[in-house]
């Protein structure tokens, strides 16, 4: 059917003019959207038709517009695009129209946001109108047509396909004050926050049932979301580059700023390389050699046995003595230097791990 701009009235598909006024009728636009990888949020007040049904409307308004402001802003607070208002619910996407490579991740935290705002906000709305006030939130990721779809009369920027509805049935499996994510989004979060498995969801409309898990907090200590667990490989082909930024980090720590931007399509291994330099900063330093005066009796005695000797001919065995035969400090002229390696036998054994000898 078609809607004429003008008087609203429905006409057929196959008609040029309205039936009802004359107008001329525009031919109905294709959709022109993009498939796109997005994580869509959906959230709704819980019970909203029981408390409406309690409330004066101009109330229920005000309730509203207090929670679409904190629901909102949770969405814009992480790069998120609120999609629809529908009378107590928010659908948001995150991936569309502007992408991170973090969007399952930020979807979660608005989520969360959007609950700790709730629980504020429900405690002002209990004081005042004697109503409980929940929200509940459903996350799912996956493939979405992203267009502007409508008519003449309205048009909307809204995602288009099974995640979206997805989302919609997981919110409304959520309890009350909670956020309630897909396994596809869990795939990509796993890492990052602490869940509570509520086992598989039977969706109406859907062939198989849908593991889903409920959201308990933010992990205390992240883990690694790239790569397979327990396995490493090396970067290959990018040694310009990481000897590039190996060189800048060298340069600030002599005290030399610099910017080094990587720029790169989505998937293209721009975090790999940032990551490598991370790696390079917080390796330990290379071993180093240390030179240290000693007897030079010492050049006499096996590995092992320094301190023997000396204690015989009532000397120490490091670091500066007065000898006075020279009348000036040992090894004025002729001296020994044990070469001290930084290793776990040397520092075990508290001894020189090899002895050079050194006419000066």
């Amino acid at each position: 059917m078609q809607t004429c701009s003008k008087c609203g009235f429905s006409n057929p598909d196959s008609a040029r003019f309205c039936a009802n006024c004359g107008n001329a009728l525009e031919p109905p636009r294709p959709v022109e959207g993009e498939r796109r990888f997005a994580t869509v949020l959906f959230a709704d007040v819980a019970r909203s038709t029981t408390i409406a049904e309690q409330m004066d409307p101009e109330d229920w308004a005000g309730i509203m517009n207090g929670a679409f402001a904190f629901m909102n802003a949770a969405v814009s607070h992480y790069g998120g695009t609120v999609s629809r208002l529908m009378g107590d619910a928010v659908l948001a996407l995150f991936g569309a129209p502007i992408a991170h490579e973090d969007d399952a991740e930020r979807a979660v935290r608005a989520g969360l946001e959007m609950q700790e705002a709730a629980m504020r906000y429900a405690a002002g709305i209990k004081q005042q109108h004697g109503v409980d006030f929940d929200l509940r939130v459903g996350i799912n990721t996956g493939i979405a047509v992203l267009a502007f779809v409508g008519d003449a009369i309205r048009t909307e920027y809204t995602a288009l396909g099974d995640a979206a509805n997805v989302a919609a049935r997981l919110q409304s499996a959520a309890e009350p004050g909670t956020v309630l994510i897909s396994a596809d989004t869990h795939k990509l979060v796993h890492a990052l926050f602490d869940f509570r498995p509520r086992g598989r969801i039977e969706m109406k409309g859907k062939a198989e049932p849908v593991d889903s898990y409920e959201v308990a907090g933010v992990r205390a200590t992240p883990g690694a979301t790239r790569g397979l667990e327990g396995l490493t490989s090396p970067l290959v082909g990018r040694a310009r580059e990481i000897g590039l930024m190996r060189d800048r980090l060298s340069e600030l720590g002599k005290g030399t700023g610099s910017v080094v931007a990587v720029i790169g399509e989505a998937g293209l291994g721009k975090s790999r390389p940032i990551a490598e330099l991370k790696q390079l900063r917080d390796a330990p330093p290379e071993p180093r050699h240390l030179l240290r005066t000693i007897d030079p009796l010492l050049s006499l005695a096996p590995v092992g046995t320094p301190h023997r000797r000396g204690r015989r001919h009532g000397r120490g065995t490091g670091g500066a003595r007065q000898d006075r035969r020279l009348g000036g400090p040992a090894g004025a002229q002729t001296h020994r230097r044990a070469v001290l390696r930084d290793d776990d036998r040397g520092r075990r054994r508290g001894e020189p791990h090899c002895i050079e000898r050194h006419v000066g």
